[in-house]
């Protein structure tokens, strides 16, 4: 798809994982088609917490938009990257030295949970559980596993994983009043970002950069980082299957299963 930005009448934001993509890595048919072939006067921007290369990859097996340099403007890895249109980097904002060190301690402390430490293009794999090892795969990470102490020293990111989701309970109480943002993306998933870096943040520097602040904005997601970006929306958009407290703070709540995500919301908000 051209992308020209002098005609549109609106800006769909797209989580991927638990939105897009579903447990089974899958995009609705009718997604997809939507996705390769969008009207010009739309423009789809991912917002997802995954890395450029790790969004790339569950794409490409889906079969959407497979060219390269990818095409999209995008927010990534939770709003600590940014992208313009052919992955041209826009921003890229890195954990505080001491946010980072306590996240390594916190690693040893709960050494039989999975932590991934996230760069713009590599991931770091601490305490290699199988559930880890599992995800490092099905997201295309190809996690470097490593001790704490061979942590680069710049880490945009830290994604902590447990098998059953009452596992990640006791670390979410024990870093609630942390300097830093803290969100579930799903209930077993708990995320660690910069302070003041969210997706709806740098979804505003992105917009603002490409003189799109005026466009209305339309986005889809399922986890608490996705509610960041609802005061930028003219509807927010879940699918039902999205966590509970998202799903109440929803405008419409979609059932993916039939028609995917895409077509219901240009029903609903563009074409009616």
């Amino acid at each position: 798809m051209g992308l020209e930005f002098s005609n549109l009448r609106a800006i769909l934001c797209m989580d991927l994982d638990g939105t897009l993509i579903d447990l089974h890595e899958q995009a609705h048919p009718q997604d997809i088609q939507h996705l390769n072939d969008f009207s010009e006067d739309i423009l789809p921007i991912l917002t997802t917490g995954r890395s450029l290369p790790s969004a790339r990859g569950v794409l490409n097996q889906n079969g959407i938009l497979t060219q390269e340099p990818f095409p999209l403007p995008g927010v990534f890895l939770n709003g600590a990257v940014a992208l313009l249109p052919s992955e041209v980097t826009l921003m890229v904002q890195y954990l505080e030295s001491a946010l980072l060190q306590n996240l390594l301690g916190l690693s040893e402390t709960f050494s039989s949970t999975a932590f991934f430490f996230y760069q713009p293009n590599d991931v770091y794999l601490v305490n290699p559980t199988p559930i880890g090892r599992h995800l490092s795969k099905i997201h295309y990470l190809h996690a470097q596993e490593c001790a704490p102490e061979k942590i680069p020293n710049q880490i945009n990111k830290v994604m902590v994983i447990e098998e059953q989701a009452e596992n990640i309970i006791p670390i979410r109480e024990m870093t609630w009043n942390w300097p830093a943002e803290i969100a579930t993306s799903l209930p077993n998933i708990l995320e660690f970002g910069a302070p003041g870096i969210t997706k709806g943040k740098t979804l505003k520097v992105l917009l603002d950069e490409m003189a799109l602040g005026d466009v209305p904005v339309y986005i889809v997601g399922d986890g608490e980082n996705d509610l960041t970006m609802k005061d930028r929306a003219k509807l927010f958009f879940v699918p039902d299957t999205a966590q509970p407290h998202v799903r109440e703070q929803a405008d419409v709540v979609i059932s993916r299963e039939r028609d995917g995500l895409i077509t219901p919301i240009l029903e609903h908000s563009l074409y009616s």
